[in-house]
Parts: structure tokens; C-alpha cells; sequence
């Protein structure tokens, strides 16, 4: 279900006018009521045009319409618009892709600490009398 974004200051309206074919006035005439509901979906319908060609975000569009990004991606979801686009074959491109990427990453950072000249730490002890005056202030 999709809610109104409380966090978000009252949305600010405008009307608008478009053009459509004459058998549609009657679905845009005061004569018939929609909710709320019906509303954000005629909004977000109007403005998936505008995500698919990557004009405005999913984001951008919730906050336009004054709801949550991912109630407006599950809205779009129950109406048949994935979020993602890709078909099977680009999904697995993309996984070849990741897994060459992170084994040449892998390579590159074992050979560099192959690589590496071993060092060892050496603890000195320091006499106390020393290290005592180390810490003393002449304020």
C-alpha cells in the first residue's frame, strides 16, 4: 500500500491541460470521482515516460509525488513496470563481469603482498628512569 510521505511538507498542486481523445473527457470530468489511490497511479503514470528515458529518477519522482521511493517502485511493480530492465542474458554478462573484475583484484593484491620486503618488529625496552622523564613537564 502506498502512503503519503509524512515527513514531506504539503504538496503544492497544479492544473494542467492535455489533450486527449474525446471518449476519454469523461474520465478526467469532475462527474467522476477517483481517490487518492487512483490518483497517485494517473500521476505516476505520467510520470514513467520520464524515468524509463532516464529524464528524472525513481526518487526524483517520488518526491514529486510525495511518497516514499520504494512504495513508488513497489506501485510501479503491481502495475507491470520493473525496476530493473534487463533481461537474463545481461544479468549473467554482469556477473561474468563482477567475477573477472574481483579476480584480477584479488591477483593484483596477493602478488603486491608477495611482494612486500618481510619486516619484523623489534621491542626495546626502555629503563624507567628514562621513560619517566619522557612525560614530566618543566611548566
Amino acid at each position: 500500500m502506498v502512503e503519503s510521505n509524512k515527513n514531506e511538507p504539503f504538496m503544492e498542486c497544479a492544473k494542467i491541460e492535455v489533450t486527449v481523445p474525446k471518449e476519454m473527457q469523461v474520465y478526467f470530468s469532475d462527474d467522476y470521482a477517483v481517490d487518492s489511490g487512483e490518483e497517485l497511479k494517473r500521476n505516476a503514470l505520467l510520470l514513467y515516460p520520464y524515468i524509463h528515458n532516464n529524464v528524472i529518477s525513481h526518487g526524483r519522482a517520488a518526491e514529486i509525488l510525495g511518497v516514499k521511493k520504494l512504495d513508488l517502485i513497489e506501485l510501479y511493480d503491481n502495475m507491470g513496470f520493473p525496476y530493473f530492465d534487463m533481461d537474463i542474458g545481461e544479468v549473467l554478462q554482469d556477473i561474468q563481469t563482477f567475477r573477472s573484475i574481483k579476480k584480477d583484484w584479488l591477483f593484483r593484491t596477493l602478488s603486491f603482498q608477495r611482494s612486500r620486503p618481510k619486516t619484523r618488529l623489534t621491542l626495546s625496552v626502555i629503563p624507567a628512569d628514562i621513560l619517566a622523564n619522557s612525560f614530566t613537564s618543566n611548566c
